[in-house]
């Protein structure tokens, strides 16, 4: 039976590493598709060794990249995969996939038609998550006034000041800012007592996406010294507000990074993107998580929330996924 079941999956879709389809793009843009499925973000795993798998139905389709963690492989699906209907077909074609790997689990982070009590009854067990469950997304279609009255009072404030203020803002490709990024992501990961990626990462990841067209840097200054400087995302449509570090005095004192990110907003606007990602929220239910201060931050802009299911696995061999468990636990790691 199981044998048959694999059979009826890889004739309803297609499974191959390594290479994306040309159309691979357009193909998920019309199925809700997000920058971390698209070929370019592949491209970039790819530069520092996580290949990429992907799975293509009539109704879903997913990307993952193959990982290692505490002696364990397994497939890493970031907001994937992403399902219209036929979850079961979804799930159990990631999990074939991983199978044929040799993973031991693969940890996926579901969106679209699937429920928590889906994916538990398809073997999903529920750990921390990778990418945010929640996000908040603004809508560029409305008007620039219609953006405006949306803000916060305190926002609008600082945004129509700022110049006034002395802050500059500047929108770039040029790599040369990447040692003040890296110094302002630190600071900010000092303060927020949050682990960032290793400093080689966001190097390897700004080149690659700057690159190929999908990233640039917003650096807002005061007096010609960088007080916020963020690195955004453009694609298919949508601008992501994806990684910023910020001067802890600067920024505190001058508020640079309210007006740094009304300006991709209006500038996004501008270019005809269709919607504004501030890429992670707090879950509105937790008001003392540790998001709950740059969740505030980020909802002065407006938007809408949207909630996804978050980050599961699906254990393959079930006992060194035991083991792993019980290590992660020892560190403390849901």
């Amino acid at each position: 039976m199981k044998r048959l079941y694999r059979q009826i999956i890889l004739y309803a879709g297609t499974i191959i590493a390594m290479q994306l389809p040309k159309n691979w793009n357009e193909t998920i843009l019309a199925r809700g598709g997000h920058v971390l499925q698209s070929s370019e973000w592949a491209n970039f795993q790819s530069s520092i060794g996580r290949q990429p798998f992907y799975g293509l139905g009539p109704d879903w389709y997913w990307l993952a990249f193959n990982r290692q963690s505490a002696g364990l492989r397994y497939l890493l699906a970031q907001y994937s995969p992403s399902i219209m209907r036929d979850a079961r077909s979804a799930i159990e074609s990631i999990k074939i996939r991983g199978g044929d790997l040799g993973a031991d689990f693969v940890r996926v982070e579901p969106v679209g038609n699937i429920t928590d009590s889906e994916i538990i009854e398809l073997g999903g067990k529920k750990v921390g998550d990778v990418e945010p469950a929640h996000t908040l997304v603004l809508d560029l279609t409305k008007s620039e006034e219609e953006l405006r009255a949306g803000l916060e009072s305190g926002h609008r404030n600082r945004v129509n000041t700022g110049e006034k203020r002395g802050i500059t803002i500047e929108q770039t490709t040029n790599l040369t800012v990447l040692p003040n990024f890296i110094k302002l992501l630190h600071d900010t990961a000092d303060r927020a007592k949050i682990t960032n990626h290793p400093d080689w990462y966001y190097e390897k990841m700004a080149k690659s996406l700057v690159d190929q067209g999908v990233a640039s840097f917003y650096v807002a200054s005061v007096e010609d010294n960088p007080a916020s400087i963020s690195l955004v995302f453009d694609w298919g449509g949508t601008r992501y507000y994806a990684h910023t570090g910020n001067d802890q005095v600067l920024n505190r004192q001058y508020k640079a990074a309210v007006s740094n990110v009304w300006q991709m907003i209006i500038d996004a606007k501008a270019a005809g993107m269709k919607s504004f990602d501030f890429w992670g929220i707090a879950p509105p239910d937790e008001p003392n998580h540790p998001w709950a201060g740059l969740s505030s931050f980020k909802k002065g802009f407006g938007g809408t929330v949207i909630e996804n299911i978050g980050t599961y696995d699906l254990p393959l061999n079930k006992a060194k996924y035991q083991l792993y468990t019980a290590y992660r636990k020892m560190r403390g790691r849901k």
